[in-house]
């Protein structure tokens, strides 16, 4: 996370000189279908579900940008964010699209939710793509641990959710009216297979194999929604 452009040792300071940010920097993470922002809360707060999708495992959340505190260019950033998440890949963790900021969204940074590290390894992988700290979600807490040195701060944590944009994942019905009853193929808000085929609305459209007439439905896997992204599009805050 970049704050101050200068080098600093950061060896001989029990925190960084943005540690106060660290504190007070919120994150966005993509999940499957939601997408999530949790806040730093007065500790032993817990305000919101712990996301599922996590296993009851540790997230934390690192970043490669902006290594040392220094400002990086977006082609430096984006190569070390590559070599970052090839790394997470590597090691076959569960992983999600976060960003990191500060509340307004005038700062943020392109980061990774990964579950199933512990904290040694957090640190060990942020401090080895040159971040002061990493964040730590748990059910009961929200925690900035320190790359350098072993300091934390423990927090409670609030979340705000909301549905991401686009069709869900769950497998679904597409009903119809057509003309044949056979398999075809559908594009619409989903894909799958159907029985029957029509013409739809606007946006839909069919193909079969068959005769007859009548109604149909069908079963298809949707879409992935989109993950969150860093960058203008998604710079302002979030609803209140």
């Amino acid at each position: 996370m970049h704050v101050h452009d200068a080098p600093r040792d950061r060896r001989t300071s029990p925190t960084p000189p943005n540690w106060d940010l660290y504190r007070q920097a919120v994150v966005d993470i993509g999940f499957p279908g939601m997408d999530v922002r949790v806040e730093p809360r007065a500790r032993g707060t817990v305000l919101g579900a712990f996301p599922e999708a996590a296993g009851g495992s540790a997230i934390h959340v690192i970043t490669a940008w902006n290594p040392l505190g220094l400002t990086a260019a977006d082609e430096a950033n984006s190569r070390a964010q590559r070599l970052l998440l090839d790394e997470v890949r590597r090691r076959g963790l569960p992983r999600w699209h976060a960003v990191g900021g500060d509340r307004l969204g005038t700062h943020r940074e392109e980061s990774v939710a990964v579950a199933g590290l512990s904290d040694a390894e957090a640190r060990a992988l942020g401090r080895r793509f040159g971040q002061d700290a990493v964040f730590a979600w748990t059910r009961t807490d929200w925690r900035v641990l320190a790359c350098v040195g072993g300091a934390s701060d423990v927090n409670g944590w609030a979340v705000t959710t909301r549905s991401t944009p686009g069709p869900a994942r769950d497998t679904g019905h597409v009903p119809g009216t057509g003309t044949v009853s056979g398999t075809g193929t559908v594009s619409s808000a989903s894909a799958g297979a159907v029985l029957g085929t029509t013409p739809g609305s606007a946006s839909d459209s069919a193909t079969g194999i068959g005769t007859g007439t009548g109604t149909g439905t069908g079963t298809g896997t949707t879409l992935s929604p989109r993950p969150l992204r860093a960058g203008p599009a998604r710079s302002g805050p979030w609803p209140a």
